[in-house]
């Protein structure tokens, strides 16, 4: 028989051991519980950040239907400091002329911009073959552009042959990476339809890609254009080889970044405007986080 005092030490030995488990769920409870309560912070958190950087481009697009003499933003990718309660706002607005269209630059233009974000020459002139065979519906091959063929056996699936629907469809050109694609969203549309991007309008790694120029004078003369138009004036005398612009007109891409303890939302909105007061313009893309964000170079 076994004595009462081991049985009363096998008991204690008993409750302590539940005493033990009890204490790690309870622990382990409070834990999960104090990481949901702060995931559901930080969401709300977001989500409030990214309806203050969507309602920050509508300050834009309100200024945008005003005639042109009255708006208070310049569309040439200009960043403004904007009020809005404890958040920090900035927001730019950008006329898609200053943008490289991939459906009708120019090759010198689309290869320029290409080494402006890091690519060296020779890949940036491989690059922009592919790219140019890409939109060409004529099925050919330019010199350093992979052959049609290679596209399936890369899983991207063919080669698209007509031009590009959206900015998206970049990443399925063959020598395309996604560290590149982001570093060159910022900067390429499919709305201008222009040949040359209008350095009036071109952020300064665009205007760097012009004829002429390089990024210290592109830079240079980007913050000098900001100063005379600060002051009611046009621009300077454009530094670098003239080649002109024939983009669509009244396109424009809105963009805001909002910051609040550590935390940022950027969001981009681009609108067609109609003339139409009842309508005055149509949404062409929009979308929270897009690609290249952090490339935009915002305060």
């Amino acid at each position: 028989m076994t004595s009462p005092l081991r049985q009363r030490g096998l008991a204690l030995i008993t409750v302590l051991w539940v005493v033990v488990i009890l204490t790690l769920v309870v622990t382990s409870f409070t834990v999960t519980m104090r990481r949901e309560a702060q995931m559901a912070v930080h969401l709300l958190h977001q989500a409030e950040l990214r309806h203050v950087a969507e309602g920050a481009t509508r300050l834009a697009l309100q200024d945008l239907t005003l005639p042109a003499a009255q708006r208070r933003y310049t569309a040439d990718g200009q960043w403004y400091a904007v009020p809005f309660g404890d958040y920090r706002v900035h927001l730019a607005v950008l006329d898609e002329r200053g943008r490289v269209d991939l459906n009708a630059v120019a090759l010198p233009a689309l290869v320029g911009l290409l080494m402006q974000v890091g690519v060296d020459e020779s890949r940036a002139v491989a690059l922009g073959d592919a790219i140019a065979d890409w939109r060409d519906p004529g099925g050919g091959r330019r010199l350093h552009a992979p052959p049609p063929e290679a596209y399936p056996d890369s899983g991207l699936g063919p080669r698209g042959n007509r031009p590009f629907h959206a900015v998206d469809e970049l990443q399925r050109v063959l020598g395309m990476d996604p560290d590149l694609y982001r570093r060159l969203h910022p900067w390429v549309t499919v709305h201008s339809r222009g040949p040359w991007p209008d350095p009036a309008f071109a952020p300064a790694p665009v205007v760097a890609a012009l004829p002429g120029m390089d990024r210290r004078n592109a830079e240079a003369w980007v913050q000098e254009r900001t100063f005379h138009r600060a002051q009611g004036g046009e621009p300077p005398p454009f530094p670098g080889r003239t080649v002109g612009s024939t983009g669509r007109q009244g396109v424009y891409t809105l963009r805001a970044v909002a910051r609040l303890e550590g935390g940022a939302a950027w969001y981009e909105q681009t609108v067609q405007l109609t003339g139409d007061p009842r309508n005055p313009y149509e949404v062409l893309e929009s979308r929270h986080a897009p690609p290249g964000a952090a490339h935009w170079q915002a305060p």
